[in-house]
């Protein structure tokens, strides 16, 4: 076929003839937005807005009440793994003691605590805190070379002494070879873990 324009150089289309700013347009208050295109609807529904995003102030108040709980709850278990004191004699407890023996009391320990009491006599007696290798040496040489606690010798004492975890043994010593001694308790001897 033929084609007239053929050679010639095509003219572009046509483009309606635009409007000077501000011509054909209708001023709108400020924050308005000039254009604003329908919401269309899906299925028959009307389109929800966006959801507002989350603050971040929200979630920093989240963070630190879940870090209060947490050192509240770690508190509360540390309080409670703590053991109780422990009474290891009671008050008022008498002991008769012979002649060149010893009276001893066992107990353990399972963390360091404070060994507190007091005691009274009715002759001066030596008051020792032993681990169990320490009191088996005393026994057959009637003396000891080394203990964790002395009062020397006394004829009442008050015992305040930090120990660490382990087995002990409190003992009282009547080094006099001829009389019976009375050793009475006047505050229980206690272990408070320290």
């Amino acid at each position: 076929m033929y084609n007239p324009n053929q050679g010639q150089n095509p003219q572009p289309p046509q483009m309606p003839p635009q409007q000077p700013y501000g011509q054909g347009m209708q001023p709108q208050p400020y924050g308005q937005p000039v254009y604003q295109q329908p919401v269309q609807p899906m299925y028959g529904q009307p389109m929800q807005p966006p959801a507002p995003k989350k603050s971040k102030t929200k979630w920093i108040i989240i963070g630190v009440v879940v870090v209060v709980v947490i050192i509240i709850v770690v508190g509360i278990l540390a309080s409670l793994s703590t053991p109780a004191p422990l009474t290891i004699v009671q008050n008022g407890v008498v002991f008769n003691i012979n002649p060149r023996t010893a009276q001893p009391v066992g107990f353990n320990l399972s963390q360091s605590a404070t060994i507190t009491g007091s005691f009274t006599t009715s002759a001066p007696v030596t008051f020792y805190i032993m681990t169990p290798s320490e009191y088996a040496s005393l026994l057959p040489s009637g003396t000891a070379s080394s203990y964790v606690y002395t009062s020397g010798s006394v004829s009442s004492g008050s015992i305040n002494t930090n120990v660490g975890a382990g087995t002990y043994y409190l003992v009282f010593v009547n080094y006099n070879s001829l009389t019976t001694d009375t050793v009475q308790i006047t505050a229980a001897f206690v272990a408070t873990a320290s």
